[in-house]
């Protein structure tokens, strides 16, 4: 046939179809239609050829070479793209105009939904979103293949204004929490009925480069697969996530310095505060060795929020952590409540029975801290075991000591050793009633200034004239503790203070989770029975009349406790047989009686 060009209407395209010229050929049951121009609705439309076999079912075979369409008019034909509307997800609004240089439909005349097609070309200045308020993604640009089951891209370029399109992977807060804009290079996605992966690249305003792989069933269900961080030479760093819930979840590769998440995060966020409260601010580097054994190395670390960020039962189900191992962790600070560690070397394993840590070194106030925690999934809760020594051997002065343990408290001095060695088993929560072990302590040539347990016992005292603890101190020559741990109750076997004018002996029981005490006193002044019992009517002598006794009983809390004056022949053989020690120990000058 001749050219020709006409204009008509289809029931299923909502626009006119014009023709402005094309060739018709009819022969042998098949209508051909070749070098056909024109428009659908304001789309152009060229070099358009198709074929209708009417001697099978009136099939049709139709190709074009060029498609100039915009995006709505696509969106809108809901019957003719259902499936590529629902692959879509959130995204609602796109605007904008698509190039197609290739096309190709065949199927059923009339059963168009059994139909066929592959589509390819490019797009230019799209915008997209999840409304036509928001345009979270603009200035889109891209190479695209489409068929009736899957859309692929690739060389995307875009600019990020907004996330809220990955609402269902970030929490408002946490997507508000990213410097935006972000700008997509080399971006590619494929979308068909069983999967979704999207690969690109994201630069921030601050030339840091987040490479990403996604991967997911829908638009909704996305995954991350691997994330690379690049950032001069701050940060070269790659993640790889496992998300099978037997494995651990990440493998890292690389290093990484806190300073470029920083940078990628909006000031006074939610993820800029949570950074900022484990670490204070100050940069933390994760990297590898030449073997892949992973490091972390930290000027400050906070261990309280850190129960905030990471959920405890998780990490033991999933495995949050990466799948190296042991971990090495150096740290020059570490706070956890109101204790301050520095100096920390530890080295962390796990597998996906138990963690265990290793504390190779920790100072803390002048304490030398090690120790090992093994800690396991049970039934009832974490169960672990865990052991530790601290000691401070020879040291000059107690007093930087207290102080640092104690803030805003002139407690005592002297020189002082001490050790503890102590071990836990149980549920991790009540550790600390299921603790164990021995504590050592000496002390001499000091004063003690403040202690509550001491300054009411020396308060019967007070006829003796005694200075004022507060003011001078409590003077003392050797200060001597040996005591046993058992449930988390400290018992004491030893507990002496050998002063200057007196000696006071204890035994019993300190509770310090509980802050409760149990304990019996023995304060021996070292004055002859004359002085004191010119006060005193009811004393208990010993040693031939050259030493009185006041026995008491302190209870209560530690911080408050209460003494109660006992009866001479409550003291205990032990607690005689330590003072008789004392008193006959080399240097102790008694008084002669006259």
């Amino acid at each position: 046939a001749e050219p020709f060009s006409g204009t008509g209407y289809y029931d299923r395209i909502p626009f006119p179809i014009r023709i402005s010229k094309g060739r018709f050929a009819y022969a042998d049951n098949q209508v051909f239609l070749t070098d056909f121009s024109g428009r659908i609705g304001a789309n152009l439309l060229n070099g358009v050829t198709a074929q209708v076999d009417l001697t099978t079912n009136a099939w049709v075979t139709l190709s074009a070479k060029t498609l100039d369409i915009s995006i709505a008019d696509i969106l809108s034909q809901d019957r003719f793209l259902e499936k590529i509307k629902k692959v879509m997800g959130p995204v609602d609004y796109v605007q904008g105009r698509l190039l197609f240089d290739q096309l190709h439909f065949e199927g059923p005349a009339l059963e168009p939904d059994q139909w066929t097609w592959n589509l390819s070309g490019s797009g230019h200045d799209i915008q997209a979103g999840i409304s036509p308020a928001s345009r979270e993604i603009q200035h889109l640009s891209g190479r695209f293949t489409i068929s009736e089951t899957s859309i692929s891209t690739k060389d995307l370029t875009a600019v990020i204004f907004d996330l809220n399109w990955l609402s269902h992977v970030l929490e408002s807060e946490q997507a508000a929490s990213i410097a935006l804009p972000l700008t997509l290079e080399n971006g590619t996605v494929h979308i068909s009925q069983k999967s979704t992966t999207i690969t690109g690249s994201l630069l921030f305003a601050s030339k840091i480069r987040l490479s990403v792989e996604l991967e997911g069933d829908t638009l909704q269900d996305l995954q991350p697969q691997k994330v690379m961080l690049k950032d001069d030479a701050l940060t070269d760093a790659m993640i790889m996530i496992n998300w099978d819930t037997d494995k651990p979840l990440v493998r890292f590769e690389g290093h990484l310095d806190t300073r470029t998440l920083f940078a990628m995060m909006v000031t006074d966020s939610l993820l800029h505060r949570r950074l900022i409260s484990l670490n204070g601010g100050v940069p933390m580097k994760i990297y590898t060795d030449d073997h892949s054994r992973l490091h972390i190395d930290t000027q400050q670390l906070y261990l309280e929020p850190l129960g905030s960020v990471l959920d405890t039962k998780k990490i033991l189900k999933y495995r949050l952590l990466p799948d190296q191992t042991p971990i090495g962790l150096n740290a020059d600070s570490m706070v956890y409540h109101d204790y301050a560690f520095s100096d920390i070397a530890a080295v962390v394993a796990y597998d996906r029975q138990k963690t265990e840590i290793q504390l190779v070194s920790a100072d803390l106030c002048g304490l030398t801290i090690s120790g090992h925690t093994a800690l396991g999934q049970a039934h009832s809760g974490i169960r672990g075991t865990g052991r530790a020594t601290i000691q401070a051997t020879d040291q000059n002065d107690i007093e930087p000591v207290l102080s640092c343990l104690f803030p805003d408290r002139h407690l005592m001095d002297g020189t002082y050793s001490f050790v503890a060695n102590l071990t836990a088993e149980g549920l991790v929560q009540s550790f600390q009633n299921n603790t164990n072990g021995r504590i050592s302590f000496t002390s001499q040539n000091g004063r003690i200034y403040k202690m509550t347990l001491i300054s009411r016992l020396l308060s019967v005292l007070n006829i003796l004239n005694l200075p004022d603890m507060n003011q001078t101190g409590f003077k003392y020559r050797r200060f001597l503790v040996e005591a046993k741990v058992e449930k988390g109750i400290i018992h004491l076997e030893k507990a002496v203070i050998d002063a200057e004018n007196m000696a006071l002996i204890f035994s019993g029981q300190i509770s310090p989770f509980e802050n409760t005490l149990d304990l019996t006193c023995l304060v021996a002044p070292f004055k002859t029975i004359d002085t004191i019992i010119q006060y005193i009517p009811l004393v208990n002598t010993i040693l031939s009349g050259r030493l009185v006794s006041f026995p008491a009983k302190a209870t209560g809390t530690i911080t408050d406790p209460v003494i109660t004056p006992l009866h001479p022949s409550a003291v205990g053989e032990g607690l005689m047989n330590l003072l008789t020690d004392i008193i006959k120990s080399p240097g102790r000058l008694l008084e002669q009686v006259p």
